[in-house]
């Protein structure tokens, strides 16, 4: 007996073109640009590859000094590079572990206006910032923008980094405004007085966001209390740049630590589509509190916040 075949229809043929443009349509294609050589940092080697290749996140956990190991770092970094700095086609530098901690420019920029609310003077003020942990520069050059009339002392541990952040502060044109510190914060900290400190101390690479809470005594160089305590030695203003997994109750502890004994932590909001979800998380200790938090008790509150800055939702956090 013969085996029977039925004949292909054009129907049949229709819905089968249907299926495959159905299944192909909203796949995103990632731009096929090479992105620019990657240093290895203490060795004269460079690394060049396309931004999906497997090479690439091999070359970036290379460089990094402290690689998170079996995380690839960098295929959604590159395709988020005109987040983290809107001119990076204008040859911005970065080493491999600034791909993975440095903020965001909206970030940045929505973090500063709110220091400089709860500064001395408010926006209209000439204030000295300091930036704790500076990487490349991504908070400081915000800084710099922001406050016209004033001064941003960015500190970093690491020499290349600070050759990176200067260059990078050159091509957003505030080089002149941030005076770049090549030491460590905490052995800096006795000699230091400012307006404001902003503290975004690593995270301990890609891997916190597996952790269920993240606990302060998780950061480096050290606990997060111990160098909130260190900030509150140069300023009465002090920021916290954190993962959303942070600890709340942590967090609200530290209010009995500040003169006005209460925060605003704001709930940084991402959104793709109709879903938001909260992406980071920034902590505000104000030496004069904003007219949102001064009506408050003491204590920690908490609100949801979007792109535009626009406040969502509020609630009161136990200690």
């Amino acid at each position: 007996t013969g085996l029977l075949l039925r004949p292909k229809s054009p129907l049949r043929r229709r819905h089968r073109l249907l299926r495959t443009w159905h299944s192909s349509k909203g796949r995103r294609r990632t731009p096929n640009v090479a992105p620019p050589a990657v240093q290895q940092v203490g060795l004269a080697q460079t690394a060049m590859c396309t931004p999906d290749d497997h090479e690439l996140s091999e070359a970036i956990k290379t460089v990094s000094r402290q690689p998170a190991t079996g995380t690839a770092v960098v295929g959604k970094y590159w395709r988020r590079r005109h987040e983290l700095f809107a001119r990076y086609d204008d040859g911005i530098e970065m080493d491999g572990e600034a791909w993975y901690s440095v903020t965001p420019e909206h970030i940045a920029r929505h973090i500063t206006l709110r220091m400089a609310a709860g500064a001395p003077g408010g926006h209209g003020g000439a204030h000295l910032w300091i930036d704790a942990f500076g990487c490349v520069a991504g908070q400081a050059i915000q800084l710099a923008l922001q406050s016209t009339g004033g001064l941003v002392i960015a500190v970093e541990i690491d020499p290349v980094k600070v050759a990176m952040a200067r260059h990078n502060a050159r091509i957003y044109g505030v080089e002149r405004r941030i005076e770049f510190v090549v030491g460590d914060f905490l052995t800096l900290a006795p000699r230091l007085r400012a307006d404001g400190v902003h503290l975004s101390p690593p995270w301990g690479g890609p891997d916190y966001a597996t952790k269920s809470e993240f606990g302060l005594h998780d950061l480096s160089p050290c606990d997060g209390e111990t160098l909130f305590r260190v900030a509150l030695g140069i300023a009465p203003s002090v920021s916290y740049y954190l993962p959303r997994n942070t600890s709340r109750s942590a967090l609200a502890a530290l209010c009995s630590i500040h003169p006005s004994r209460r925060c605003e932590l704001q709930q940084l909001m991402k959104r793709h589509g109709k879903t938001r979800w909260v992406h980071v998380l920034a902590a505000f200790f104000d030496a004069q509190p904003t007219p949102w938090l001064a009506h408050r008790g003491e204590g920690a509150h908490s609100r949801q916040v979007d792109s535009q800055g626009r406040s969502r939702t509020q609630s009161q956090l136990a200690s």
